[in-house]
């Protein structure tokens, strides 16, 4: 610590190694103060940079309470975690006004996660009011070990599956119960199933780009466009989640390839067709 005043701030750096054998994978550099009388190590404003190198998130959980509940452990991390941030205001609600999370999630050897944004707790402190900016790129990510997670079994039907990998790229806003989403998911040399009725089998290019926004337990799906090989369909509609969850989608295809289209659906490929395909469906669905 350097230039120690209540009323000023305090130049502060820290380093230290929680990996035994390692070198020092912690490091905290910046000011704590003007020094708030009659509040606690919480509540004193701050402006640090925080790196976390090559840790692993047992060491990481034990040694910092703060991230115990924050990262689930059925994301199975199996590498080290790359964690940076910047923070301002007050440690107990701060302003992350920069951070880079990297880790190899669902088994992988490799970074197959990268977040990086901003939050603001400086509010309420709690992390599902806090308002997120950020993008968020998973690569060969393992559709079996996706589903299993408890977020994407709450929020996906059980009739979807699949195996393969598949790659997502997120733009997102807003706090948790009102966010908003702009995604793009492909999969190529993955197979996609709903049920006995639809399948994308391997090899045939799908990429979903859609936005989303949340409204507590219910997603807008705007607008979107669905392209299945050389098809491009239009997606809208509106999902439910939760004990009555109901799944409504608008389709519309102005130009598709029929004949691909019939290979998507298991129970019409006795069939043979030419030509182009036009139309609109409105599907609703309880799932």
């Amino acid at each position: 610590l350097r230039g120690i005043n209540p009323n000023g701030r305090a130049k502060m750096t820290l380093a230290a190694a929680l990996s035994e054998g390692l070198g020092q994978d912690v490091r905290v550099a910046g000011y704590v103060g003007p020094f708030v009388r009659g509040k606690g190590w919480k509540e004193q404003p701050v402006e640090v940079n925080v790196e976390f190198d090559s840790l692993f998130v047992p060491l990481l959980t034990r040694a910092v309470p703060f991230f115990r509940d924050k990262i689930p452990p059925e994301l199975d991390i199996a590498g080290p975690l790359s964690v940076r941030a910047k923070l301002a205001g007050l440690l107990a609600r701060p302003q992350i006004l920069d951070f880079s999370v990297k880790a190899p999630i669902l088994g992988s050897s490799d970074y197959n996660a990268v977040l990086n944004g901003s939050a603001d707790l400086s509010t309420t402190g709690v992390w599902s009011e806090a308002q997120l900016n950020g993008t968020l790129h998973l690569s060969s990510i393992d559709i079996t070990r996706l589903q299993g997670t408890h977020m994407f079994q709450d929020l996906l039907p059980i009739a979807l599956s699949g195996e393969g990998e598949v790659s997502i790229e997120s733009v997102m806003e807003g706090t948790w119960n009102t966010l908003r989403l702009g995604t793009i998911v492909r999969a190529r040399n993955s197979e996609l199933r709903y049920g006995t009725w639809l399948r994308k089998p391997r090899g045939t290019a799908a990429e979903w780009s859609s936005k989303i926004s949340r409204q507590e337990n219910r997603f807008v799906i705007h607008e979107s466009l669905l392209t299945l090989g050389s098809s491009r369909i239009k997606l809208s509609g509106v999902y439910e989640h939760g004990s009555r969850a109901r799944l409504q989608l608008r389709a519309r295809s102005d130009r598709s390839d029929l004949s691909e289209v019939i290979e998507l659906f298991p129970a019409v490929q006795a069939l043979r067709a030419t030509g182009n395909l036009h139309g609109e469906i409105l599907a609703s669905k309880s799932l």
